[in-house]
């Protein structure tokens, strides 16, 4: 099985307001990536969604609402940002729940497991 480079956070559970939410990153690409928000508690709506990487700011795709498992899906080039050597990014939601509102800020590291050498080292 070949491996790939994955986003990955280590951010635990957080809470805005009513709601309980854990975050991770669903899926990772050569197109982009998706960021999966399980909310517990009471229904949260996603009111901005950003990936800020290398000096950009990219908007998510939809910004979902409810409860459950909602998926905030990212389109940019992943191939590129990984041969730049770009490593580290930033998650931001802006999320209501109830009265409540909160921007998370969630470190992303893109990581790849296993055998590894960076062609650029000398």
């Amino acid at each position: 099985m070949r491996n790939y480079p994955r986003w990955e956070t280590s951010a635990g559970e957080q809470q805005v307001g009513c709601a309980q939410l854990r975050i991770w990153i669903a899926k990772t690409g050569k197109e982009g990536m998706g960021a999966t928000v399980a909310v517990r508690g009471c229904d949260i709506r996603i009111e901005r969604a950003l990936f800020e990487i290398a000096q950009q700011r990219i908007d998510a795709q939809s910004l979902p609402a409810g409860t459950g498992e909602l998926y905030v899906p990212f389109a940019f080039d992943g191939n590129q940002l990984w041969n730049d050597g770009q490593r580290v990014g930033t998650l931001v939601l802006a999320i209501a729940a109830g009265d409540a509102r909160s921007e998370l800020r969630i470190p992303l590291d893109l990581q790849l497991h296993g055998h590894f050498r960076d062609r650029r080292q000398p």
